[in-house]
């Protein structure tokens, strides 16, 4: 995705609001027992023991309305770029990283750009708007209290 840092470690920017814990691996054959006797030979994905918690922005915000977290990114820093390299290629079909709710870049600037040009792009995870405009809650009407 983004070119590796000559330091070795890239800026993860996400907005899923929670976060992810980032795990990577390889697929192995190993044996199975079945009912009855016997053993087949099936295939499974082992991680090699390194997780890498990312940020969410889980509604913090900042004074700057130019920064990454106000427009709804939090932002993890020295992270391990061949790390991440070696993530974003496994889950290369992620809906996470298809839809650009999760990038890193080893230039800050180049990844505040990338969260400034995604900014207006819904993901699913904002609040619900109920007093209209939200495709979420078409036909709802707003509580009124009596």
């Amino acid at each position: 995705m983004a070119k590796e840092s000559e330091s070795g470690v890239v800026t993860v920017a996400c907005k899923i609001p929670n976060g992810l814990l980032l795990r990577v691996g390889e697929w192995v054959t190993s044996q199975q027992h079945v009912f009855g006797g016997g053993v087949r030979d099936v295939k499974e994905w082992v991680s090699d023991g390194q997780v890498v918690e990312i940020k969410g922005p889980g509604g913090r915000l900042s004074d700057d309305p130019d920064s990454p977290t106000a427009i709804g990114y939090a932002l993890t820093y020295n992270v391990n770029a061949e790390f991440m390299a070696k993530w974003f290629e496994e889950n290369k079909s992620h809906n996470a990283v298809l839809n650009g709710q999760i990038f890193y870049a080893a230039d800050r600037s180049r990844l505040t750009d990338q969260c400034k040009t995604t900014k207006g792009k819904r993901t699913g995870y904002e609040p619900i708007n109920v007093k209209g405009g939200d495709p979420r809650v078409s036909g709802v009407r707003p509580f009124k209290a009596a």
